[in-house]
């Protein structure tokens, strides 16, 4: 009968695009994270500097044909060629994301929402008025990826400060590597105030991919540590997003339990019990995505363990394989290839 209703959905979207609710409850005095790769939400229109050629409308894209027919990978290059990312298909895509991130806190959202692969702030924006309910405010840098994917933050806490996006100290192996790494995304950071006055440090990450080496993304894991170091000695902080460390790999280089380890608290590894991951990367579930919180003495705030999940109970995020269901141009279903991860922090008791 449920696969049946997954096949039913896919091909009659109107019948599965309605919310459901994640059974995770948040409480008073709890703080709500999630991070969420989106997986190519790019607008419609050509950015300048960036590679953005496949995520445009069909009308435009003789413009691109030499740019397209430069891919090797014969799959992408039809796809540049040939996906007519128009208004329509977009705005299908944001329907769906929508209905995903909003499953949550009784149809309001996260307070602290971590997006990862985004193009620019047209889009972020076209996303929040779909997300009006959840009164967010939008944090966003363009950053240095060539394909023009950026980390951003959707809040609902005040913003204290600017933003800053640091670069990752990359040291390359070889030339082909620099100028690779170059291109990398950077680390987002943000302060915002807790709803007691207390502040916490929001990392927004989006590491190098798996098909790039594992010394990349150790030297990643060690930037993102230097900055957490730097905090004041007993400042909340929160990394979040797109760490992309499959399960083979972590089994072999253990970056999420030694390395990451080592500064923060790391969200499947205290909870999630019951979670299989949050992508299937070469056929094998793996917490590419990740929420850490960082390890202090003194805590006003911490980590509820059975607020760890992986927010997916609304039908359009599955395939018919029950996999994260990438969204699908000319059906209109689905909604990213990743899963979000979510958990709460809680004031704690002996804090006033």
């Amino acid at each position: 009968m449920y696969i049946t209703k997954l096949f039913f959905c896919f091909f009659i979207l109107t019948s599965c695009t309605h919310s459901e609710q994640w059974e995770q409850k948040q409480e008073a005095n709890t703080v709500s994270i999630m991070a969420y790769n989106v997986e190519n939400l790019f607008d419609t229109l050509h950015d300048k500097g960036t590679r953005d050629f496949s995520y445009l409308p069909k009308k435009d894209k003789h413009l691109f044909v030499k740019e397209c027919n430069k891919i090797n990978n014969s799959y992408y290059r039809r796809t540049c060629l040939n996906l007519d990312w128009n208004k329509n298909i977009l705005s299908k895509k944001i329907n769906n994301l929508a209905t995903a991130i909003l499953q949550v806190n009784k149809g309001m959202g996260p307070d602290i929402l971590i997006l990862s692969e985004v193009e620019n702030l047209r889009v972020l924006q076209q996303l929040n008025k779909k997300l009006k309910k959840a009164k967010y405010a939008i944090t966003h840098i363009e950053g240095f990826d060539t394909r023009g994917i950026d980390v951003a933050f959707f809040s609902r806490l005040k913003k204290i400060g600017k933003s800053k996006l640091h670069r990752i100290n990359f040291k390359a192996r070889n030339l082909k590597d620099k100028k690779g790494m170059s291109r990398s995304r950077g680390i987002l950071e943000s302060v915002f105030a807790l709803p007691d006055g207390n502040l916490i440090n929001i990392f927004g990450v989006h590491f190098p991919s798996p098909g790039n080496p594992a010394y990349w993304r150790r030297q990643a894991i060690a930037s993102l540590n230097t900055l957490a170091n730097r905090l004041p000695k007993n400042r909340l902080a929160i990394a979040g997003g797109d760490f992309n460390i499959p399960k083979k790999e972590d089994n072999k280089n253990h970056f999420y339990e030694k390395h990451l380890g080592s500064v923060w608290r790391v969200s499947h590894l205290i909870g999630c019990s019951s979670c299989k991951g949050t992508h299937t990367y070469k056929g094998h579930w793996s917490f590419l995505d990740a929420l850490l919180i960082r390890k202090i003495n003194k805590k006003s705030w911490s980590f509820k363990k059975n607020s760890v999940g992986t927010p997916n109970k609304t039908r359009v995020q599955f395939n018919n394989f029950s996999q994260p269901a990438r969204f699908d141009a000319k059906s209109g279903y689905g909604t990213s290839d990743h899963f979000p991860i979510y958990l709460q922090i809680k004031k704690t008791k002996n804090e006033k």
